[in-house]
C-alpha cells in the first residue's frame, strides 16, 4: 500500500515544467488594495431575465443568457439597455443547446457578428450568427464541432485562435495524459497539452492537479496574448499562444503562500481570483484573496484588478460585496455588470459598478 501511495504521489520540481522566469514576477501590494477607492453597487431593473447563467458583450449589446427558460440569449443595447431581441431553444435537436457557456469570444466579419458557444452536455463549440439571429429571431449557427469530452467539463474556459486552433484550460479529473492547458486542431483534431505549472514545493496527489491548478482564463485575438487568473495559486498570468508565461503578478499580501494539500477547497482555504473579463483594451479580475468562508458568506470586499494586456497593473478598485459572479465591462461607457449571488439577488440578478 505504502508502495501504490508514493506512485501516486510526486513533487511537482520532478513533474511539472518551468514556463516562466522570475525575473518576469510583479507584487501587486497592500497599499494598492489598501487605498483602492471603493464602488457602490446598483441594480439594472431594465433587465428582465432572473435566472441568469451567464453575461457577455458583442461589440454594442449586452447578452444575458438565461438558465432554464427559452429563449436562451437575450440581447440589450448597451448604451441605453433596450431590449433587441432574443433566440436559441433547450434541447436535443441539432441547433438546440443543453448546456451553453459564452466566453466572450466575437468577431466581425463584413457586415455580420458572429459569437462562439460551447455546450458542455454536447461537448460541441459552435459558431453563431448574431445579425442573422437578431434579424429573424431564430438562431443561426454558421458551424458546430463536437469536441472531446475530456475538453468540455464543467466551466472549461475554450476560446478559438485563427480559425484553425481551439485553447483551454482543464477542469477534468486527473489524466496522466492532459495537463493545465490544451490546443485542439479544428481541422486535423490533434490534442496537446502543456504541462502543470508553476513548479511548487510541495507534494500533492495527482488526482488535485486540476483543481490546485484551475484558472479564469482570457484571451485577446489581436495581440495573441492569453491571460490566467488562478483561483488556488497566489498568482495571475499573460502568456503567449505557446502558454510561456511572458509576466505574472501575486498579492503582496499572501505571498509565497501553498495551499495545503490536506484542506485547499474548504471553508478555511484561501482563493486568489474568482472571475475575469477579456476586454479588447484590458483585462479585468476579480480577486477575493481571502478565504472561501468570506466569499460565500458575502463579508467584505471583492478586488477588481484591471491591467494592460502587457500585464501592468492599471487600477484597483473595491466593490461594495464579495458574493458576485461572472462579469463583463463595457469598456465604451465605463461600466461592470455582474450576476449577484447574494441573499437579494431575486430583486437584483444584475447589478452595476460606474468605473
Amino acid at each position: 500500500m505504502k508502495q501504490i501511495m508514493f506512485l501516486g504521489l510526486v513533487f511537482f520540481m520532478l513533474s511539472c515544467g518551468d514556463k516562466h522566469n522570475k525575473n518576469n514576477e510583479r507584487v501587486i501590494s497592500g497599499e494598492i488594495v489598501k487605498n483602492a477607492k471603493i464602488l457602490s453597487s446598483s441594480g439594472v431593473p431594465e433587465i428582465e431575465v432572473l435566472n441568469i447563467k451567464t453575461l457577455g458583450i458583442i461589440d454594442t449589446t449586452l447578452l444575458v443568457m438565461d438558465k432554464f427558460s427559452e429563449p436562451i440569449f437575450n440581447f440589450y443595447g448597451l448604451k441605453s439597455l433596450s431590449f433587441l431581441g432574443a433566440f436559441g431553444n433547450l434541447g436535443d435537436g441539432p441547433n438546440d443547446f443543453l448546456y451553453p457557456w459564452f466566453n466572450n469570444q466575437f468577431i466581425i466579419n463584413r457586415d455580420s457578428i458572429y459569437f462562439y458557444i460551447s455546450d458542455f452536455q454536447k461537448n460541441n463549440f459552435s459558431k453563431i450568427n448574431l445579425s442573422k439571429s437578431l434579424k429573424s429571431n431564430k438562431i443561426n449557427v454558421a458551424w458546430s464541432i463536437r469536441l472531446p469530452a475530456e475538453l468540455m467539463r464543467g466551466f472549461t474556459d475554450i476560446f478559438i485562435s485563427g480559425d484553425t486552433t481551439l485553447k483551454g484550460n482543464y477542469r477534468g479529473s486527473y489524466d496522466k495524459r492532459s495537463g493545465r492547458f490544451f490546443n485542439f486542431g479544428l481541422k486535423d483534431k490533434k490534442l496537446t497539452w502543456s504541462n502543470y505549472f508553476p513548479k511548487l514545493n510541495q507534494n500533492y496527489l495527482t488526482e488535485k492537479y486540476p483543481m490546485l491548478y484551475y484558472s479564469f482564463l482570457g484571451f485577446n485575438s489581436e495581440k495573441n496574448i492569453i491571460a490566467s487568473a488562478m483561483h488556488y495559486l497566489n498568482r495571475v498570468e499573460f502568456l503567449d499562444l505557446d502558454f510561456n508565461v511572458l509576466n505574472y503578478l501575486s498579492f503582496e499580501e499572501n505571498y509565497g503562500y501553498i495551499p495545503d494539500s490536506e484542506n485547499f477547497g474548504t471553508p478555511d482555504s484561501i482563493i486568489f481570483f474568482n472571475a475575469c473579463y477579456s476586454g479588447r483594451d484590458y483585462f479585468y479580475a476579480l480577486a477575493v484573496n481571502g478565504t472561501t468562508e468570506k466569499y460565500v458568506t458575502n463579508k467584505g470586499m471583492m478586488q477588481l484588478h484591471k491591467f494592460k494586456w502587457s500585464g501592468d497593473l492599471i487600477k484597483t478598485f473595491l466593490l461594495d460585496r464579495v458574493y458576485l459572479g461572472q462579469f463583463v465591462v463595457d469598456e465604451r461607457n465605463g461600466v461592470l455588470y455582474a450576476i449577484n449571488l447574494g441573499e437579494d439577488k431575486e430583486e437584483f440578478p444584475i447589478l452595476k459598478y460606474k468605473l
